[in-house]
């Protein structure tokens, strides 16, 4: 799937759209342009790929009932902190990246 996005310049780009099942730990993918949706099921550790230079939009949702732990590389926080937990069932977190660190939306 492909979706046309609009930045705050008003400048027009493709991103790639990919949707992912899995129940065990993962680095995340880093495909640039790619907005990535990952169904987690089962106690998970989740690494989020470097965030110098990521381009990419990753929602991450919580399907099952284990806690999933996302991780971090390369130094970059998620809001400040090395790792967050998604505690939740059908909790979901979507993040993106300033070059350097990794914020939650």
């Amino acid at each position: 799937f492909f979706f046309k996005q609009k930045t705050a310049y008003e400048i027009t780009r493709w991103l790639e759209f990919r949707r992912v099942l899995f129940r065990s730990s993962q680095t995340l993918g880093n495909t640039a342009n790619t907005e990535y949706v990952y169904l987690v099921s089962g106690l998970t550790t989740v690494t989020l790929p470097s965030a110098a230079s990521n381009t990419n939009i990753y929602h991450i949702k919580r399907i099952g009932t284990s806690t999933i732990t996302l991780n971090t590389t390369g130094g970059a926080t998620i809001d400040g902190v090395a790792s967050k937990n998604i505690n939740g069932q059908y909790q979901s977190y979507t993040l993106v990246s300033d070059g350097t660190n990794w914020f939650i939306l």
